[in-house]
């Protein structure tokens, strides 16, 4: 286990106030038009780079693996991703 440094910690609290007081999840429900709970790898990305520019050169396919579907590993659960940020992960 990492000590998180005072700076970490605060990123980490930025993101999630930007994840959630911003267009992030705005986009993702304008995308999901079936409402089924999932967005593709690629549009969540695409958003993610978008609203928080800091991403833009970081690959976040790993971070997004563990909310991909099952039966399909494009598809991203972003209800459960949305889930673990508010928890803090």
């Amino acid at each position: 286990f990492k000590q998180k440094t005072a700076y970490e910690i605060t990123r980490w609290l930025e993101f999630r106030r930007v994840l959630f007081r911003s267009e992030v999840m705005k986009r993702i429900k304008e995308i999901d038009r079936e409402h089924n709970g999932y967005v593709t790898t690629t549009e969540l990305t695409d958003i993610l780079h978008i609203v928080l520019p800091i991403l833009k050169t970081k690959n976040l396919t790993q971070v997004l693996k563990p909310y991909a579907s099952i039966a399909n590993k494009v598809l991203i659960d972003y209800k459960r991703f949305k889930n673990d940020i508010v928890k803090g992960l």
